[in-house]
């Protein structure tokens, strides 16, 4: 017999699944994983405790705790080119973490790029903790919304960074690893490398690495990559060891095993064909969605898009972002409302979409179009109704 409260706790599992069932997803940081990688998720590791790294813990039994992380340091090893990964950071902001503590200390200087641009938070802006830790200095994208590696370069010469970071929340240019690896070898600088958007694209070689020049990456593993949420690391084998104690007992202490199988599933699906192949949809999807856009006479940050992701820009029209998130919502649509890169940042004059989630789910060329035919309805003509009525006709068209 199960108590009142279990009940209510399933009642609300029932009703988020159809909600998202019944939810066209826009946000570029989400995704829906397979049902191998969410059988992992509750397989029976979640009940093991294994202290440590791999072949150091702290409890007997994690002899299957070893091969398990092994094996997905192997997979990770091979889709990303690098000497060495760990699948333990219970995220991507833990993940970054863990390399501040490998390779600075106290009172290091930092260049990332601006949080107003997309840097994140967990870059050591002042929000976060890492911000109290290291000192951090910015830089900013061009006036095209580009980013402008010259200024970094000379940015980097003027502040000796200990550290040089590059990703980004809503870049939709592909990014020149390569110009960062020239700058940290001017400078002296480590670089580390966030891929948390991207890591999928380069997973499927459809956007250049950083492996060959970054000291660290670290990446969730939930976006591009459609794997449980979580988070990676990967390094370069001279540094392992200093990952190692950052990792524990620096900053985390037992690994969730259950997470670790679940990502070490989602990267067995990265090797395959089919994930490529999706990965193309991917762009495919996010360059038609843009095309269609442009026609209704958007106006989109960059003038479009080279992966996942597009950020329309509202400031034209005078409407605030976080207002059409809203009423997007509400028909069953989700995106997120953010200020535009290269502004001052207080405004929300953005709405950030991406492509990842509704190609998983086999949206079309006329999906596609439907959803800019939603948008243009919503945004530009303020007519709710016929968007409202556009959106149920998708989901419609995926109802099994």
């Amino acid at each position: 017999m199960q108590s009142r409260e279990k009940s209510i706790i399933k009642r609300i599992l029932t009703k988020e699944e159809k909600r998202q069932r019944d939810t066209i997803c826009l946000i570029a940081s989400e995704n829906f994983i397979s049902d191998d990688v969410k059988n992992a998720l509750s397989s029976v590791f979640i009940n093991k405790y294994a202290e440590g790294v791999s072949h150091r813990r702290y409890y007997p039994g994690c002899s299957l705790a070893d091969e398990l992380e092994d094996n997905g340091e192997k997979l990770a090893k091979r889709i990303f080119r690098v000497d060495g990964a760990n699948l333990q950071p219970y995220s991507g902001s833990i993940a970054n973490l863990i390399a501040f503590r490998a390779l600075l200390k106290r009172g290091d200087r930092v260049l990332a790029m601006h949080p107003y641009d997309g840097g994140h938070s967990t870059h050591a802006s002042a929000q976060n903790i890492s911000g109290e830790i290291y000192r951090t200095f910015y830089y900013r994208v061009n006036k095209e919304g580009l980013i402008d590696y010259e200024q970094i370069r000379k940015i980097a010469k003027k502040t000796h960074p200990a550290l040089i970071i590059v990703g980004s929340s809503f870049y939709p240019r592909e990014i020149d690893y390569r110009s960062f690896g020239e700058i940290v070898r001017e400078v002296g600088s480590y670089l580390l490398a966030d891929i948390a958007h991207p890591a999928g694209l380069i997973a499927a070689g459809l956007h250049n690495s950083p492996s060959r020049y970054a000291d660290v990456i670290t990446s969730t593993t939930h976006k591009t990559l459609r794997g449980p949420r979580g988070g990676i690391i990967m390094f370069k084998e001279e540094y392992r060891e200093a990952i190692s104690n950052a990792l524990y007992p620096g900053v985390q202490g037992g690994p969730l095993l259950n997470l670790v199988a679940a990502k070490a599933i989602a990267l067995s699906e990265a090797t395959t064909t089919d994930f490529v192949e999706y990965q193309k949809r991917v762009v495919g999807n996010t360059t038609l969605l843009c095309n269609h856009l442009i026609e209704r006479g958007f106006e989109l940050y960059t003038g479009g898009s080279s992966n996942h992701l597009i950020v329309i820009d509202l400031k034209s029209l005078k409407i605030d972002s976080s207002k059409i998130e809203r009423e997007l919502e509400s028909i069953g649509i989700t995106s997120n409302a953010l200020p535009v890169p290269g502004r001052d940042g207080k405004t929300n004059d953005g709405l950030r979409i991406g492509t990842s989630a509704i190609t998983t789910l086999h949206y079309d060329e006329k999906d596609i179009e439907l959803i800019a035919d939603i948008l243009y309805s919503l945004i530009i003509k303020r007519d709710i109704g016929t968007a409202s009525r556009l959106k149920r006709a998708i989901i419609r068209r995926h109802s099994h």
